[in-house]
């Protein structure tokens, strides 16, 4: 969910600031970066709550 999520805020960033002339522009750069940077947040800190609360078993 958290990469659907991601990809479809990177692709509406995309579509909004794109002008036609070339997709790898800096908005799409920046999109897509916030994307990486966001589930790499996330995952590590899904990890560090799973080490300290280990789950039910």
């Amino acid at each position: 969910m958290d990469v659907a999520i991601a990809g479809a805020a990177a692709g509406y960033a995309v579509v909004q600031h794109w002008s036609g002339d070339d997709v790898l522009s800096t908005a799409a750069w920046v999109a897509a970066g916030t994307a990486v940077v966001k589930s790499v947040l996330t995952a590590g800190l899904s990890y560090v709550a799973r080490l300290r609360v280990p789950p039910a078993s």
